[in-house]
Parts: C-alpha cells; sequence; structure tokens
C-alpha cells in the first residue's frame, strides 16, 4: 500500500519495464509536472505497487500543499487499475474522520487517473520503526487511540480497510502533538 508521508518508503521501487508495450506507451508522471492545468507536482514522495504519491501544490486555492497518488506507468493504461484507484475514492471520499487520511477526489488528465488527498508532514509507522526498531509503549498506545475508533467509524460506514499495517499508518506532528492517521483504502470494500 501507499501513503502519504515526508518521508521514502525503504520498500522497493517497482520499474517500469522496456517490454511493456502498455506502459511504454505513455508519459512517466513526474515531479515538476502539472496536472489538469491546476496541481504542480513538486516532488515524490512515495511508492508502492498500486500508486505513486506525489507532494503537490494545488495552484488554484492559494498554493494549498496537497499529495496526489497517479497509478504507477505498468498499470496507468489498465481498465481495472484505473477503476480499482476510483473505488479506492469513492470508499474513502466517504469518510470524515480525524484519525483518516482525508481524500478529495479522484480526477484523471488524459491518461493520468489520480487522487487528491491532504498532504501530511510525516512518515509511515514502518519507516519510524526502521529508524528505532520499536516504539515506546505510550506511543503504541497513543496509535491504538487514534487507529481504532477510526476503524470503528469506517466499519459502522461500510467500508473495510483490508490493508491495516504500519506502511498505511502515517505517524505525524499535528499542532504540537503526535497523531496517526489511515491511508491507503485502496483494497477496502
Amino acid at each position: 500500500g501507499e501513503l502519504v508521508s515526508d518521508k521514502q518508503s525503504k520498500r522497493s521501487r517497482p520499474s517500469l519495464k522496456a517490454n511493456d508495450a502498455d506502459a511504454a506507451t505513455i508519459s512517466l508522471v513526474t515531479a515538476g509536472q502539472t496536472l489538469s492545468d491546476r496541481y504542480k507536482l513538486t516532488r515524490e514522495i512515495a511508492r508502492g505497487g498500486m500508486g505513486i504519491v506525489f507532494e503537490a501544490i494545488d495552484t488554484k486555492l492559494d498554493d494549498l500543499r496537497i499529495a496526489i497518488k497517479v497509478l504507477p506507468p505498468e498499470l496507468a493504461q489498465n481498465a481495472k487499475s484505473k477503476n480499482r484507484l476510483r473505488k479506492e475514492a469513492i470508499a474513502a471520499i466517504k469518510l470524515t474522520h480525524p484519525s483518516i487520511l482525508r481524500l478529495h477526489g479522484f480526477e484523471e488528465d488524459g491518461d493520468v487517473s489520480y487522487i487528491t488527498m491532504e498532504y501530511l508532514d510525516g512518515q509511515s509507522l514502518e519507516d519510524a520503526t526502521a529508524i528505532t526498531e520499536k516504539l515506546p509503549v505510550e506511543d503504541v498506545l497513543k496509535v491504538a487511540r487514534d487507529v481504532c475508533p477510526a476503524l470503528d467509524y469506517a466499519h459502522e460506514r461500510g467500508v473495510i480497510h483490508r490493508d491495516i499495517k504500519p506502511a498505511n499508518l502515517v505517524y505525524h506532528q499535528e499542532g504540537g502533538k503526535k497523531s496517526t492517521k489511515i491511508a491507503d483504502f485502496g483494497i477496502a470494500y
């Protein structure tokens, strides 16, 4: 799964295969590009099997800093993958909870399908524990206090995440307090 964080994931990066004809026919989305004459991609911040996440500036909303998740080149022209990304947006956009990453919408610009979402200046719990090996007990309890009510909220609305793991939990500072948000509802239903 992917997440929106300010630290690069330690997970391996998928690469575009030279013999992948479908992927080779589209242009790779890169930092510096502008999508839909609105979203300027400033840098790549995370990558996973189902998406690449960029930090971006919304030029029509006073240069608001947001995140954008695009399909990787090898999936960008695959109708099933585009539909999964759209379904992810539909499932997650219904959820408004302080411990769930806020999605703004699903858009397309030519061959590029993408989700716009809240930007968080933080890192995944996977990356945080790679540095410290384990979190202090107080931090683990705080994560549980953030995440459990958010999962309950999603379940009450018929949305099951199905991929809760440290890589999909964003650990960040908000108003001087540590907070955790659930990201990547890509395989939710």
